[in-house]
């Protein structure tokens, strides 16, 4: 197994979790055969998190049938039992309604079909600095949120003039729906928010870590995935036109940075 890649940043990252008390902390099963990789991790995450650990699939199976688990990540390459991660990853798709995240070493195309069948949140590749997992456990929990009531103080945060929930599920929606629009910008985001752009870049920031131009690629992105494992096009470039991208190879050079591979091995 490969090792992570420590980074001071993390520990500096604020999580909307970290306010919250033990009672009212989201819970995270972490799932990781190599001992040192699943202490570094849990290290990164406690403060802001209620970490539960397992170092298989089967023992991580019957934590997630015991106990309240809001989000699950998962190794892959799991060596200490009988199934691997993907298998753990499917028990949770089928079972627990919960988002998970793969760490994988693998990367460059070479994660399986089966692997993509799961739909995970993100996959994140091995060595990888924790502030991205971090980022993209933030993601998860408030995509999560925005459509499943896990906890009651989440629901009824204000923020400004708006519910944490409403305000954040209307955003995503309003770019979802523009998605292919090319002059989609940070501007006419915030034209039709009402608010400055500065306003905008302070908002989502602090609720999910990311600027509005990184908010969107990562939707751009996961639109473009979903759209390449149900073949819903036919080639890279109609895909590209659809989730807002003029230039089928920037599109494919993002896609890479974000996924490990190239859209080309999916298709």
């Amino acid at each position: 197994m490969q090792h992570l890649i420590p980074n001071k940043k993390m520990e500096q990252h604020s999580s909307s979790a970290s306010k919250q008390s033990e009672a009212d902390r989201f819970t995270i099963l972490l799932v990781e055969d190599n001992f040192l990789n699943r202490r570094m991790v849990k290290k990164a995450l406690e403060k802001n998190y209620i970490i539960k650990e397992a170092a298989d699939a089967e023992t991580a199976a019957e934590m997630l049938r015991l106990g309240k688990v809001h989000l699950a990540i998962i190794d892959i390459h799991l060596g200490n039992g009988k199934n691997d991660g993907i298998w753990l990853g499917e028990q949770v798709k089928q079972k627990h309604d919960i988002p998970f995240i793969y760490l994988t070493a693998f990367g460059n195309g070479d994660i399986s079909q089966r692997a993509i069948s799961t739909y995970p949140s993100s996959y994140i590749t091995k060595p990888f600095k924790e502030i991205d997992l971090a980022l993209s456990i933030e993601i998860a929990l408030l995509k999560y949120i925005a459509v499943k009531p896990v906890k009651n103080n989440w629901m009824l945060v204000k923020d400004g003039d708006y519910f944490v929930k409403e305000w954040l599920e209307n955003f995503e929606q309003y770019i979802q729906k523009n998605i292919s629009n090319l002059s989609l910008s940070v501007l006419s985001l915030s034209l039709e928010f009402a608010m400055s752009e500065s306003t905008l870049l302070r908002q989502l920031k602090r609720l999910t870590g990311l600027t509005p131009l990184q908010y969107m690629q990562e939707i751009r992105l996961n639109e473009a995935r979903q759209m390449l494992e149900n073949r819903t096009y036919k080639s890279v470039s109609q895909v590209a036109a659809k989730v807002g991208y003029s230039d089928a190879r920037s599109f494919s050079r993002a896609f890479k940075t974000r996924f490990g591979k190239l859209p080309t091995d999916i298709v």
